[in-house]
């Protein structure tokens, strides 16, 4: 509970900048300009935050990472990316030839010409502020809608999906499965249905949807074992992104 009420009297330190914040504070609290293609304004910054599952501590954030308390101790610091390199270096380092270093102000853009076109006359190289090494991390397996439906376009693979599998199993790491159960008349309909169109469902030619009764069953060769099943390691598919299908839990 104090853990939880140090993070919320972070976050409102965060969103109710003081009246007269001091200039140590300038870096945080910035001028802003709230317009229709301008800033968000503060309803629209709660509607998201109250909906969007990418932002942290909302209702349906699939992370918490307390980025607040980070930005509150590290803000004031010096990013840790290497100074912006001048039009030799950078052109040199990603092999690009340039055809007139000369420093030209295009629309408020400093740029510098070369073989691929105009390109801004200092550029930085950016990084993670995080090695792999920093965080604990656990790989494992996902079978991806290797269903009944699609056996005669890619039921090759199974024997090497199954050797996979096995070796993953062998050393204990996860195996999941996924399988694709969009039906024509199941109500689901999105970005997927209007992109491939509303033709071809009898002749089960448009690809958003499974056909056969089985159709949507992991092929036998390659389908989950009971104990994943039971773990649940499997995953009812209606997303190109499996993270779209799956919540916290």
């Amino acid at each position: 509970r104090a853990t939880w009420l140090s993070y919320t009297h972070m976050l409102l330190l965060l969103l109710s900048p003081p009246s007269h914040a001091a200039a140590k504070d300038d870096w945080l609290h910035l001028p802003q300009t709230v317009a229709p293609t301008g800033d968000y304004t503060a309803a629209e910054r709660e509607r998201l935050r109250a909906s969007d599952p990418g932002v942290d501590g909302s209702p349906t954030s699939i992370v918490d990472s307390h980025f607040v308390r980070d930005l509150l101790a590290n803000g004031a610091k010096p990013a840790p990316f290497a100074p912006a390199m001048e039009p030799e270096e950078w052109s040199e380092a990603v092999g690009v030839k340039l055809t007139d270093a000369k420093v030209r102000t295009i629309h408020g853009a400093d740029i510098v010409a070369t073989e691929a076109g105009l390109q801004p006359a200092l550029q930085t190289e950016y990084f993670a502020a995080w090695e792999l090494e920093d965080r604990p991390r656990r790989i494992c397996l996902l079978t991806m809608d290797m269903t009944e439906d699609y056996r005669p376009y890619v039921g090759y693979l199974n024997d090497n999906i199954a050797a996979l599998q096995s070796s993953f199993r062998s050393k204990g790491l996860p195996v999941f499965t996924s399988n694709w159960i969009r039906r024509p008349d199941d109500g689901l309909y999105g970005a997927l249905d209007r992109f491939y169109g509303s033709a071809g469902v009898r002749s089960r030619e448009n690809p958003t949807y499974i056909y056969l009764e089985n159709g949507t069953l992991p092929m036998k060769e390659i389908a989950p074992t009971g104990e994943e099943i039971a773990a649940g390691l499997t995953i009812k598919s209606s997303h190109l992104s499996k993270f779209a299908d799956v919540d916290s839990h």
